[in-house]
């Protein structure tokens, strides 16, 4: 099984969320951290991990970037990492898959699934 790096200097995690029912706000975290483990020959035994430093959220308007970062979202200063965690991956075909695994945020884990293409 090969093990990569997530290239910190070439890599973010994007998000856009629905505000308000009226519009979409689209951010970034510019600080993303982990690694693969990934076999070709096996896909869904690979492993993924990465951390998010949350204090690294850019979305361009610096006010909102403030309020996400405090109690009232993200609270950086107490949870200064985002981690995802995978439990199991699934072929959705040639270039898609699903991810199965843990995301924590603010000292809270849930599972997900992440959608990859």
């Amino acid at each position: 099984m090969a093990k990569w790096n997530i290239n910190v200097n070439h890599s973010s995690a994007a998000f856009e969320v629905r505000h308000m029912m009226v519009s979409w706000v689209h951010g970034m975290f510019a600080n993303v951290t982990g690694t693969l483990n990934f076999d070709s020959l096996d896909v869904e035994n690979a492993a993924v991990e990465v951390e998010i430093d949350a204090s690294s959220i850019y979305t361009g308007v610096e006010q909102r970037d403030l309020h996400l970062k405090s109690p009232d979202f993200l609270e950086v200063e107490k949870y200064p990492a985002i981690t995802f965690k995978s439990t199991h991956m699934e072929l959705a075909g040639l270039d898609h898959a699903w991810v199965h695994g843990d995301l924590t945020m603010r000292g809270v884990t849930r599972p997900v699934t992440l959608d990859v293409h």
